[in-house]
């Protein structure tokens, strides 16, 4: 969003923005008397994808700004899952998140080292 802010488009921020409150507002509607409350969470994970694609979209194809690649997001995002789900499967053992959280530093760490 910040990119939209500074290109003062901030049109483009609405849309977006109200594109990711509408699919999360008819997700809940929808899966929250099914499911029940719970649901909400894994909806608002949802809508906060789509936001993150919809801006994603405004600013590499309607503005034509390249900042980051596809691939930078990708291996972000591929971070962030390994790391929930070695918290989640380790989350009744401090010492395996501690040892995990201290892994998972080094390994980026050393990758970061690698690019530059």
């Amino acid at each position: 969003m910040n990119v939209e802010f500074y290109t003062r488009k901030t049109r483009l921020i609405s849309i977006g923005t109200i594109l990711a409150a509408v699919i999360n507002v008819v997700l809940n509607i929808v899966l929250i008397p099914k499911y029940g409350y719970v649901i909400a969470a894994v909806t608002t994970i949802v809508s906060n994808f789509f936001l993150f694609v919809f801006h994603f979209i405004i600013v590499n194809y309607l503005l034509r700004i390249r900042i980051f690649g596809i691939r930078f997001h990708l291996v972000s995002l591929s971070y962030v899952v390994i790391a929930t789900t070695v918290f989640m499967v380790f989350q009744n053992y401090l010492l395996m998140r501690i040892s995990a959280l201290v892994l998972g530093t080094i390994c980026l760490y050393s990758v970061y080292k690698r690019t530059k």
